[in-house]
């Protein structure tokens, strides 16, 4: 059992207000550079104070110890021990980077056999290819057969014969061969491993899996709880544009597919491969390409999910992770075949959520199984390629709708283990110690710890199942021109259905075709699928259903069940003609509807679990809920479903939550951790709860049952008797020096003429073009394989900046000074370090006077193909003045207003910043101060260096009770985010929350590419406004 402390008759308050380390999210730990116990050490402990309980020793990017040695699990075992002194949960993961499988190519360089294949089909005949069992055993290409196929005008496939090879037949069109995949940089100049197949993920599991049991497998199920693999993936299919085009096409495939489909379903693949990209005349391609689909998606789930899965589940872990590309139809099929099926045997079922974006299709598959299969714990990758200005109002959006959906083991992306190299671009922000903000991560972190220990207790509560149209999508997969409009209705109908039910407050639960012989069983209560039980099942828009779910629903609907077919019948049973009959029954004897919103809602009303309407209208289509049943009483979380496109806005609406019954129903604030009755009314068989909430709000009740008729309503709101803001220039305080960005540079290699002046990234990559070296981008091979590598160049590069001030104490942050020759203004200074900058990897060293004019800083070093040559930091208590992409020092700014600090001599500064502001209180009353335009992560108020509260979501009002008339210091505290001094701000590119900021983003080229600094807004943008109520 996962949440012991859940087997208590009822949640205590102290729990609730103080949960332990279970309850608490734990981060990618992303190891990337040298390890020291001491600095884990050190980390570890940030992490609990950033409200974490535990974390996930992830290597990344970077890393420099040989992975899975003797020294590497040193560390492990030292991170292990470090939880159970800190009691928290060390989780572990099981690949050196990311996809799992080839155990950082310990799996695939030995041995060809393991490497990932696919299926080509191609216009030309290849000639390297080998006899079956040598090209298995070598890597080689194995010819599979060439097809004569005759298409009509549009593009349908009337008929295909296999020929002879060699032929020289005009007419043949197409070559079909297994190809094995090349060695990329990304898997250290290996390849991937084959996920078809059982003896290579065996192999895997050796190497990895058995490591960690002999290692550490004593803390299995204790501080170990469980092992993450992550985005195993099939081959991604490319299909053809066309029908009639003649370029290459590849699915996924291995060595022994066509032997294994044969015995499975009857009939020769390997007859028949014209099927799976061609559209054949009357629907003659279905069965194949359903076949085709149906086993991938088997051996997929067999050879790798279920095979880690059962190691794990046989050592006392529980598998978690996710899959590649789980969200779309479409994603599923081109990577991973079908996605719930993966889940069937995983411990704590997983999911990930990246660049801001919303897949709740996502998380309503994963939290399906969940479900059906009585398990616990749910896991979630979020947060990550969100950027460095990915404040605190995003983190509660996307952790409150994910938690609404299942979601209580939060895995934020990333923690960093350092800066160091590219490191500092692996995918940011960076959820530790580099983040201005990261002591106030318990706002967040409470929150979410405090909403799982209520929404893990008891049984979930879900009315409605809805078929997963997964298996319809199959058969849609050939060529781009015939089919890719199928494609996207499909796929557009399965994502509007998703988006239909959760707006309207219809909960729901998936139920995957290929669970459903497993986990139903015969019920009068409903329709069962493993621990849940549904009063209604919808049917939508499928083009095939399984004969056994044709059988299951006859039966339920016989019983007096709810069926429901959205958008017609479908045209096959298990991609057959045959069984027709039956379906017709069935569909002739539930309710059928056209693909509407307004029918499909009207068609559930009887069925309907929770309402939630604005106070006085219809229902709301911003909200969505969980409910759980515990031990009598019920737990109910809602969370916002859209996210506001204007955070500053503050907008409102009264809502009214209508159940079935009579309850008491208690508000537990999360954020808070305080308890109060909630304001409601019970009467006439139902409960209805009111609440105003704005934007970032969620809200967890507790509702006991009660046999008498009540109601509870808000007291009345105070006089406001005084209000006021400021609008003249403040004292303030940043809490670290100034900066001052050094990325441009004049560079001289091996003592050539210095060049000219040029940005330090694409001076790498110039560098490396020249070199013959490879280029520091997305991939790179890890540095623990690169310590054969010589650094036999010299590389000096000067860094000039003016100053309008003479300037004494200023610092130079850098990375590995003790590697470089440092000058300044022509004569040598100390590359000693002080101290360091951000992260413990980027050291200062103390700089002479800075002179009026320009100012050179000189950095010789040795320079190879494993060096990093990376932007300085200029520090201190000076201010600093763009124009363009020219830097000049100023003079410190006395004072400051509120607004963008970008233009008051601190465009690069990214760290905390106080505005001190006062105020003289006319009379005694509570005092509210307003701040509802920020850019940051988010703003504290401190009322006279003592109480203070964080003002962070909407309507973004704190208050302070009981404070006496006169004069009181105000401190608005806002923290930073390190955009404007470690971002991409090169980048032209228009700037999309859903973008995708991987590494490269650092490297835009062409238009979207700027020598000027692309800034944004940082500050308290506007005044805030503080008043005085009776």
């Amino acid at each position: 059992m996962y949440y012991k402390k859940n087997g208590s008759p009822a949640l205590s308050d102290e729990l609730f207000r103080n949960p332990t380390c279970e309850y608490r999210g734990t981060p990618f730990w992303g190891w990337n550079d040298t390890l020291s116990k001491e600095r884990l050490t050190r980390q570890i402990i940030g992490f609990k104070e950033m409200g974490f309980g535990g974390y996930h020793m992830h290597v990344r990017t970077g890393f420099r110890t040989k992975y899975l040695s003797d020294e590497f699990f040193e560390y492990i075992k030292h991170c292990v021990s470090e939880a159970e002194k800190q009691d928290m949960l060390a989780y572990l993961y099981d690949e050196d980077r990311w996809p799992s499988g080839f155990a950082g190519g310990l799996v695939t360089a030995p041995n060809p056999l393991f490497r990932q294949r696919y299926l080509l089909m191609t216009a030309r005949d290849r000639s390297d290819d080998a006899p079956h069992e040598q090209a298995v055993a070598e890597g080689k290409h194995i010819f599979l057969g060439a097809f004569r196929i005759r298409l009509n005008g549009d593009g349908i496939m009337t008929s295909f014969e296999k020929v002879p090879r060699g032929s020289g037949d005009p007419d043949v069109r197409y070559f079909f061969c297994m190809c094995q995949e090349c060695n990329q940089v990304r898997y250290n100049h290996t390849c991937y491993v084959d996920t078809l197949s059982k003896p290579a993920i065996d192999e895997f599991i050796r190497i990895t899996y058995d490591a960690y049991a002999r290692e550490v497998g004593d803390q299995f199920g204790k501080r170990c709880p469980s092992i993450f693999t992550d985005e195993p993936r099939l081959v991604k299919s490319r299909y053809l544009p066309s029908a009639e085009s003649k370029n290459d096409a590849l699915l996924a495939f291995t060595h022994d597919f066509c032997a294994t489909f044969e015995a499975q379903y009857g009939f020769s693949l390997q007859d028949n491969l014209p099927y799976l990209y061609f559209e054949g005349e009357n629907g003659a391609h279905i069965r194949t390409r359903y076949c085709y689909y149906d086993h991938l998606s088997e051996r997929f789930a067999t050879a790798f999910m279920d095979n880690v899965s059962d190691w794990s589940a046989s050592h006392g872990l529980l598998q978690t992770g996710h899959l590649m590309a789980e969200g779309s139809l479409g994603q599923q099929c081109a990577e991973v075949g079908e996605a719930m099926r993966c889940y069937r045997k995983m411990g704590m079922i997983g999911m990930d959520l990246l660049c801001d974006r919303h897949e709740f299709s996502t998380a309503k598959q994963c939290q399906s199984v969940l479900h059906q299969t009585g398990r616990e714990a749910m896991m979630s990758e979020l947060y990550g390629v969100t950027n460095w200005d990915f404040d605190f109002r995003h983190h509660k959006y996307q952790g409150d709708w994910q938690a609404c959906m299942g979601v209580n083991v939060r895995v934020p992306h990333i923690s960093w283990y350092s800066m160091h190299g590219e490191a500092k671009r692996d995918y940011p922000a960076s959820i530790n110690y580099q983040s201005p903000w990261y002591k106030e991560y318990p706002y967040i972190e409470d929150h979410y710890a405090r909403v799982n220990t209520a929404m893990t207790r008891g049984k979930p509560v879900c009315s409605i199942g809805v078929i997963h149209p997964i298996e319809s999508q199959w058969l849609l997969c050939g060529s781009l021109a015939e089919t890719k409009d199928m494609r996207d209705e499909q796929d557009s109908s399965f994502l509007s259905t998703v988006d239909w039910l959760l707006e309207s407050s219809l909960d729901f639960e998936f139920i995957a075709e290929s669970l459903l012989p497993e986990l139903h069983r015969e019920s009068e209560k409903g329709f069962v699928m493993g621990e849940m039980c549904y009063d209604a099942v919808l049917v939508p828009c499928l083009r095939t259903i399984r004969s056994t779910t044709v059988e299951a629903l006859t039966r339920f609907v016989r019983r007096g069940g709810k069926v429901i077919f959205m958008g017609g019948c479908p045209d096959y049973v298990d991609a057959k003609r045959e069984g027709l009959a039956e379906l017709s029954a069935l569909y002739s004897a539930s309710v059928a509807i056209p693909t509407s919103r307004p029918k499909l809602v009207q068609a559930l009303k009887d069925v309907r679990t929770v309402e939630i309407r604005v106070e006085g209208g219809g229902l709301t289509d911003n909200l969505c809920y969980s409910l759980r049943e515990d031990n009598g009483t019920k737990w109910m979380f809602v969370a916002q479903l859209k996210q506001p496109h204007l955070f500053d806005k503050v907008i409102s609406q009264n809502i009214k939550i209508t159940v079935d019954g009579l309850y008491d129903v208690k508000l537990y604030d999360t954020l808070s951790g305080e308890i109060t009755d909630a304001e409601y009314a019970c009467s006439d068989g139902t409960t209805r709860v009111y609440r105003t909430v704005y934007d970032n709000d969620s809200l967890l009740l507790h509702f006991i049952p009660t046999a008498e008729p009540k109601k509870r309503i808000r007291t009345a709101p105070k006089t406001q008797v005084f209000r006021t803001d400021v609008r003249d220039y403040l004292s303030y305080k940043r809490h670290e020096p100034n900066v001052l960005l050094l990325d441009m540079a004049h560079f001289s290699l091996d003592g050539e003429p210095f060049s000219e002046r040029e940005e330090i990234l694409r001076i790498d990559d110039r560098l490396r073009t020249r070199l013959n070296y490879e280029k520091r981008q997305t991939y790179i091979v890890q540095p623990y394989l690169l310590d054969h590598l010589p650094e036999d160049h010299t590389l000096s590069l000067n860094f000039t900046f003016r100053s309008d001030i003479e300037y004494e104490g200023a610092q130079l942050a850098l990375e590995e000074p003790e590697k470089c020759r440092l000058l300044f203004n022509g004569q040598p200074i100390s590359n000693t370090p002080i101290g360091w900058y951000v992260d413990e990897d980027i050291k200062t060293v103390a700089l002479p006077k800075i002179v009026k004019g320009e100012n050179v800083i000189t950095l010789t070093r040795a320079f190879g193909e494993k060096t990093d040559i990376e932007a300085c930091y200029l520090l201190g208590e000076f201010g600093v003045k763009v124009n363009g992409c020219i830097s000049t020092l100023i003079a410190n700014a006395e004072k400051i207003t509120f607004g963008s600090i970008v233009g008051q001599g601190m465009p690069f500064y990214a760290g905390n910043i106080d505005y001190i502001t006062e105020i003289d209180l006319p009379e005694d009353g509570d005092l509210v101060c307003e701040t509802t335009m920020y850019r940051g992560a988010m703003v504290k108020v401190t009322l006279d260096g003592g109480e203070s509260h964080s003002s962070v979501f909407s309507p973004y009002k704190v208050t302070f009770r009981n404070v006496k008339k006169g004069k009181h210091k105000v401190i608005y505290t806002n923290f930073g985010m390190r955009y404007n001094t470690f971002a991409g701000i090169h980048n032209l590119r228009s700037y999309n929350r859903t973008d995708n900021f991987d590494p490269n983003f650092w490297r835009s080229k062409d238009s979207l590419w700027s020598y000027e600094y692309i800034f944004k807004d940082f500050g308290i943008m506007k005044s805030p406004e503080m008043s005085l109520l009776k």
